[in-house]
Order: structure tokens, then C-alpha cells, then sequence
């Protein structure tokens, strides 16, 4: 674990070690394998569908409407970790959004399409608010009740026509071209369409907005205390979900003349959670292939399956769709993706210069190549970030560097209590928090030292008592709008993304360094690539300071514990919180890494950060703290100077062990020697 200081990663010229995939990540040109791929398929589906003899150019249209919808599915099940089960309902509004506008207002079928799209977006975005607040199955089984409702309503309603249906009107048209159902034309539009969804979804996914999205499915409360808020996430997944599977439903009303409800039956969101499945749940590109998938062997099964098996067509499709999604679920969790991707490997591995790279290479940092990609001129440093580490609220520093005398108070709790079904975890615990300062807080496992961070960072709500960061009450405020009043912290668990790239867990750590939503990542406006290098800089910077530069590409769940521990801390740390707080950051580090730790705290607090750090290594926490306040069963003890804790009869008796306060007791006695049978402090642990 390395400690430099906070000028050294603005520097002109400074060298990080960041791997090729990770410096490619994000260029313009990167989609454009996958797109050109499924875009080959598509386009040549009226070609080499009808000559397998058992597909149409309908068959086509149905794969590249269902890829809209199992697009929308990967957004909010794959990667916001969300069971909504409401597809059918999106559908069906861009359906009979479509129709009723068409055949009651006379609108133009493409502004038809689009009032549409906006209507199926707010419905979402209302839908989201109130069912976000659920999560697992019992989400699935609201959302599932919404998609029957819908289906209620389009089959009864004198406004959809009720169970006759509805006529659509005017097909799409542009100019004298006339675009309507049974013609290869439309076809063609439609894959139009499906193409333009899966670069929506692919620039939303791989962007600031998607690494909050994957941050929130892989650990929520580890992406809250980054400042991410989960619900809004959640809601813009959605949104461009149901945006995207109400062109769909719009596209198949226009294509099939007459919408009656029996096309929107829950047993459209089966469906397509099954082509979701077997394309992958985590993959953009996955996707269409898992639809065609599908269509493909159902089309078979209908055609073949009833002159092999005696069985009733319908029911054999039936059995057909379970066994394919066992298959699936035991050989390919991660569906068609994972083939794609194991290849990618495969390739990536007969190549020299991807072996070099893979091993180490020195290169300019991501921030650099990014402006290169762009044709930006590289400059060395980003724009918006500053090479010296911000300076908490109040203080002020003269040329000389002389301490402030009267230093500003970053964190107050006071007479914090927290009870959980009549047990009292923490009994009016109190701290006051200096820039600059490092106050350790110490007591046996049980005295309510995570309870007291669950508290000061909002991930449990206080019963009484109040905290304030900067004179601001935060008390029982949600841990992502505490994160933004300058608050950071890491986990007595490790809470990493396992998935996502060391860097891009970092990334997530610096998430409110950037502001850039949805619509800039999904038309790569200027914004975009602006908050990409200053989160990417920040977040290398970060990882410098831990020594973990190295591991960029790395996945983080692959590394050892104790990196695995910096990754958390260089998270911390790429926020550029004005209070730190730490929990255990020496658990798993060995003697030296330890004292590397205490060397990174002082260098944070000397840059008027102010630090709480919970440690059971009491060497690491004596040498750096400089008081410490100590917690037994909930109730607080004192608080005072390292030298004063050690020898305080009552910390000694309650945490260190009697042995220690027969040591202390011949200490002041002035014996010289230690008592026989007595045991020295727990300098490496408790």
C-alpha cells in the first residue's frame, strides 16, 4: 500500500498502469462489433429464414419486437437486479396507445408512436416510485398482479374495444413509402428499431448511470454510501425499458391491423423472461440472440416436434420452453453470453500483445486515452479535477501550511441510541470530529461500533439523538443524501462489486464527482466523456494511493482479502469526503501493510480530513489516533488520549482482559517488570 500525495496523480506526464481493455472500454468504436453483427443477422433473416422451411419474414418481425422487449427485461432484471414482471403492460400501451390516438384523435402514426412512448414512460416512472420500495419476490408479485390488471383492462374497456379489439388506422409512412404489415419494408423498420434500442441500452449500461445500476444490484447499501440513489436508478431502468417496449408494442399494433388483448397476455412476459435468460441476463448482446433462439426452436418444435412425439403441438412447445430453460440455467447460467465471452477470451489469449498487456503495461492514464480517442489534445490533467485533495467546509490554509488554530467541527454525534425490537445496541454514544483529527473507536465485538457507523451514515435510523456533518442535522437522513454532505465509509464485510472491475468500483466510489444522467450517457453527449475522465482520474488516483493501480481491469470479487480491502478504501477515498470512516481497514492486512495503513491516515489527516477508524489491531490504532473513544455492550466509557485509554483500569478490565490491569497496576507501582503470568496489550488485535 502506497502513500503519495494528492498532487501526484494531476501531474503532467504521471504513468498508471492500466490494461487495454480497460482504455477501450469506452470508445465510440467499441459497439460497433456487436452491432454489426446483429444487424448481419437481422437484416438477412427474409433471406435464410424461409429457406429453413419451417420460418417466415413474420418470424422476423417477432424476433426483432420481442429483442425491444427482452432489452427492457436485461435493464431492469439483469442489471438493476429488479423481478418486474409488467412487460405485457408496456406492450400493450404502445399498442393500444397507438390505436385509440390513431382511430379518437386522428394523430399521425409516428406521433402516435411517440405520445405513446411518453405516456409509457410516465406510467413507469409512477409505477416505479410506489414499487421500488419492495424488492424480490415480493416485487415480481406486484408488478405480476399490475401485468394482469393491464390485461384485465384492455379485454373489458369499451376504450380498447373490449374483447373484439381495436383497428389501428394509417400505417407508418414516410414521404410517399408506405410501411404496413406483410411487407419486407417493415421488416426493415423494425430491425431499424430493435438495432436502435440494443446502442440505447448498450451506451446506457456503459456509463456513469450504468455502473450505478450495476453497483445497486450487486450491493445497495455499499452503492448508497457512494451517494448513489438506488430508487432513481431503479426508475431510470425502468423508464427506458418501458419506453423502448412501447415502440414495440406500437410497431406490432401497426403491423397486425387489429389489437385485441389476447396478444397481451401475461404469458408475453414468461416469454420474454425466458429469451432474457437464455440470451443472458447481463448481456446487451446477448439478447437478440437469445430471442432468436427461442423463436427458432419453438417454430421447430411446432413444425417437427408433433411427428417425433406424439403429443399435442401446444403442449409440446410447452414442454419444449421448460426443458431449453433448465438446459440453460445448468450449462450456461449466463446464457449465449457466456459463449461469446469465453471466446473473446479465447481469441484475446493467442495474442502476444494481449498476453504483454495483460501482464503489466505502463501507459498514460485512461483519462489521457480517452482524450486521445476522441482526438482531444492530452493535456495530462482533467478538466474539474483538482491535483490537491478538497478542502473540508471552513478551513482555510495560508502559503506557510500553518494549522488552523481553531479548527471546524466535521462530525458531531450526540447521545446517539439505537434499539432493535426492545435491545439496545447503542445507549446514548456521543463524538465530536475535527479536521484533520483521527479518532479511534475501540471495545469488544458486541459494544455497538457498526451500529454507531450504521448510525452516523445513515444505514440505520438513530431512536434518539442527533448527528450532524458540518453543522448540517443529518440524523435519520437516507445514506446517499449523507454522502453528499461529504461522508464516506468502508464495511466491517467487505461490500465490493464483485463483478465490475476494480476501477470501476472505484469509479462508483467518486460517482457524485459527475453529473451527467441517462440521456447524455444514452447520445454520448459531451457531458458523458467530460464525467468519464474525471471519474476515471479520480478513481486511479485513488487507487495509486493504495497501491492497487495495477489490478485496474482486475474483477474485484477475484482478488485476495486483503486487496480486496484496499479496493474498498480507495472506493472511500475517489468520493473526497471531508469524514472518513473506517471500519476495521487493517483486518487482513499483514504487520507491514498495517503500518502502511497508519501511514495513509496521517497522510489523509494531514489534508484536513477528518477520520473515524474502528480497529481490533490496536498498535496500528494507538500509533495513528489521536483520541480514542471506547464502547462497551452500547454504552460509552470515555473518551480520551491512547496513553490514557491503555492505562485506564475500567477500558483494561472491559476490553484489554485483568491480566492487563494487573500489568497496568505494577506499571504505576513502578515494579519495572511485568507481573508473572501477565500478557501484553493486544498490539495486533482483540
Amino acid at each position: 500500500m502506497s502513500v503519495t500525495g494528492s498532487a501526484s496523480a494531476g501531474r503532467p506526464g504521471s504513468r498508471a498502469v492500466v490494461p487495454v481493455s480497460v482504455l477501450v472500454a469506452d470508445r465510440w468504436w467499441a459497439p460497433l462489433g456487436g452491432l454489426a453483427l446483429v444487424g448481419a443477422v437481422f437484416f438477412t433473416m427474409p433471406i435464410w429464414m424461409p429457406a429453413l422451411g419451417f420460418l417466415s419474414v413474420e418470424d422476423g418481425v417477432t424476433v426483432t419486437l420481442y429483442t425491444m422487449l427482452a432489452l427492457g427485461m436485461v435493464l431492469v432484471l439483469g442489471y438493476c437486479g429488479q423481478l418486474m414482471l409488467a412487460t405485457n403492460a408496456l406492450f400493450g400501451v404502445g399498442a393500444y396507445g397507438l390505436a385509440i390516438l390513431a382511430l379518437h384523435q386522428g394523430l399521425n402514426p409516428w406521433a402516435g408512436m411517440a405520445v405513446s412512448a411518453v405516456a409509457a414512460g410516465a406510467g413507469a416512472a409512477l409505477i416505479g416510485v410506489m414499487v421500488f420500495r419492495l424488492t424480490g419476490h415480493l416485487l415480481g408479485l406486484v408488478t405480476l398482479a399490475i401485468g394482469y390488471i393491464a390485461f384485465i383492462v384492455f379485454e373489458t374497456s369499451p376504450l380498447t374495444g373490449g374483447a373484439s379489439g381495436i383497428g389501428v388506422g394509417p400505417s407508418l409512412s414516410i414521404g410517399g413509402a408506405v410501411f404496413s404489415g406483410g411487407e419486407n419494408s417493415f421488416f426493415y423498420v423494425c430491425t431499424v428499431a430493435a438495432l436502435i434500442s440494443l446502442v440505447v441500452a448498450r451506451n446506457l449500461v456503459v456509463s456513469r448511470t450504468g455502473r450505478a445500476l450495476r453497483a445497486v444490484e450487486a450491493n445497495e447499501a455499499a452503492a448508497a454510501s457512494a451517494g448513489v440513489n438506488a430508487t432513481h436508478y431503479k426508475v431510470v431502468a425502468f423508464v427506458t425499458g418501458a419506453i423502448i417496449a412501447s415502440v414495440a408494442g406500437s410497431l406490432y399494433a401497426n403491423y397486425v391491423g387489429v389489437v385485441g388483448a389476447s396478444s397481451f397476455t401475461i404469458l408475453v412476459t414468461v416469454e420474454v423472461l425466458l429469451m432474457a435468460v437464455v440470451g443472458g441476463l447481463r448481456s446487451i448482446w446477448g439478447a437478440p440472440f437469445g430471442v432468436l433462439g427461442v423463436v427458432v426452436f419453438q417454430a421447430a418444435l411446432q413444425t417437427y416436434g408433433p411427428d417425433v412425439v406424439h403429443i399435442n403441438s401446444s403442449y409440446f412447445t410447452t414442454i419444449g420452453f421448460g426443458v431449453v430453460l433448465i438446459l440453460v440455467l445448468l450449462l450456461l447460467p449466463g446464457g449465449l453470453a457466456s459463449i461469446g465471452d469465453g471466446l473473446a477470451r479465447m481469441i484475446a489469449s493467442w495474442s502476444p500483445e494481449a498476453n504483454a498487456a495483460n501482464r503489466r503495461i505502463s501507459t498514460e492514464s485512461h483519462a489521457v486515452a480517452l482524450q486521445a480517442a476522441l482526438g482531444e489534445p492530452s493535456t495530462g490533467a482533467v478538466a474539474g479535477v483538482s491535483a490537491v485533495a478538497p478542502v473540508a467546509p471552513g478551513i482555510t490554509s495560508d502559503v506557510e501550511g500553518e494549522a488552523d488554530p481553531d479548527p471546524p467541527c466535521l462530525l458531531e454525534a450526540v447521545g446517539v441510541t439505537c434499539r432493535f425490537e426492545g435491545l439496545t445496541a447503542l445507549d446514548g454514544a456521543s463524538l465530536e470530529l475535527q479536521a484533520g483529527e483521527v479518532v479511534g473507536l475501540i471495545g469488544p465485538n458486541g459494544a455497538g461500533k457498526t451500529t454507531f457507523f450504521n448510525c452516523l451514515s445513515g444505514h440505520v435510523q438513530p431512536s434518539s439523538g442527533v448527528v450532524r456533518l458540518g453543522g448540517t442535522d443529518v440524523t435519520g437522513m437516507a445514506p446517499y443524501r449523507i454522502a453528499r454532505h461529504g461522508l464516506a465509509r468502508t464495511f466491517q464485510n467487505i461490500e465490493l462489486f464483485p463483478d465490475m472491475s476494480v476501477l470501476e468500483n472505484v469509479m462508483v466510489g467518486a460517482h457524485l464527482s459527475a453529473h451527467a444522467g441517462a440521456l447524455s450517457a444514452i447520445f454520448r453527449l459531451p457531458g458523458h466523456w467530460r464525467d468519464e475522465r474525471v471519474l476515471a482520474q479520480r478513481a486511479e488516483h485513488a487507487l495509486e494511493r493504495v497501491g492497487m493501480e495495477r489490478y485496474a481491469a482486475r474483477a474485484a470479487g477475484t482478488l485476495p482479502y486483503g486487496q480486496q480491502r484496499r479496493v474498498e478504501i480507495a472506493r472511500a477515498l475517489a468520493a473526497q469526503p471531508h469524514v472518513l470512516l473506517l471500519d476495521e481497514p487493517a483486518a487482513g492486512l499483514s504487520a507491514s501493510e498495517a503500518q502502511e495503513l497508519v501511514e495513509l491516515v496521517r497522510a489523509l489527516a494531514s489534508e484536513s480530513l477528518g477520520i473515524v477508524m474502528v480497529e481490533h489491531n490496536m498498535r496500528a490504532l494507538m500509533d495513528v489516533a489521536d483520541r480514542v473513544t471506547v464502547l462497551d455492550s452500547g454504552r460509552q466509557l470515555l473518551t480520551a488520549l491512547p496513553d490514557e485509554v491503555r492505562k485506564d483500569e475500567t477500558v483494561i478490565a472491559s476490553y484489554l482482559g485483568t491480566s492487563h490491569l494487573d500489568l497496568s497496576r505494577a506499571s504505576v507501582r513502578g515494579a519495572g517488570a511485568r507481573p508473572e503470568g501477565a500478557t501484553s496489550v493486544p498490539e495486533e488485535g482483540a
